[in-house]
């Protein structure tokens, strides 16, 4: 499914642009959720995960709905498949419209003293410099449209600390 962009006045959204999001971890828990919503409300979902049969699976659970689904096998980590994704998504359906900054680890499940330092650093990686990364990579997309939304999710654990849970970095690009 290809839609044709069009163009937009003035910052605002043209009616007849397609709906276009990109959204991380797309393929499981609360990302695929949130791509399947989008589809069935008609959104055209470019979605990126680490996993390429997670997002086999997630094409064929979306096949027949009104939006389009695209997947991107990648990282948040690795700024070539972030910018495969916002590149994929562009040329597949035209002008980006949202992007959900959904990808993220749990980390370390022992308690802080336990947790080892690797374990501790690839969290962060993930959960901060990756959502950092993905919104450097759609500013760019975001920018050139005048206009966009993001939504960045965080863990309930980067609010309020779970006992026996190492502590967990909210993902929030600065």
């Amino acid at each position: 499914m290809t839609a044709t962009p069009t163009g937009h006045a003035g910052g605002q959204r043209d009616e007849h642009c397609p709906l276009v999001a990109v959204v991380t971890g797309a393929a499981s828990g609360i990302g695929a959720t949130i791509t399947a919503m989008l589809c069935e409300r008609g959104w055209n979902v470019v979605g990126l995960s680490r996993s390429a049969a997670k997002l086999r699976n997630a094409e064929d659970a979306l096949a027949g709905l009104p939006g389009g689904f695209v997947g991107v096998r990648g990282d948040v980590c690795v700024e070539a498949d972030l910018d495969t994704l916002y590149a994929t998504a562009n040329r597949q359906f035209g002008r980006i419209c949202a992007v959900v900054a959904n990808s993220g680890i749990e980390g370390p499940t022992v308690d802080i003293a336990n947790t080892m330092p690797a374990d501790w650093q690839q969290t962060l990686t993930t959960n901060l410099t990756g959502a950092f990364l993905t919104a450097r990579a759609a500013a760019r997309y975001l920018k050139a449209n005048g206009w966009g939304g993001w939504c960045s999710l965080a863990p309930p654990q980067a609010k309020t600390p779970c006992p026996g849970v190492a502590p967990m970095p909210p993902r929030r690009p600065a």
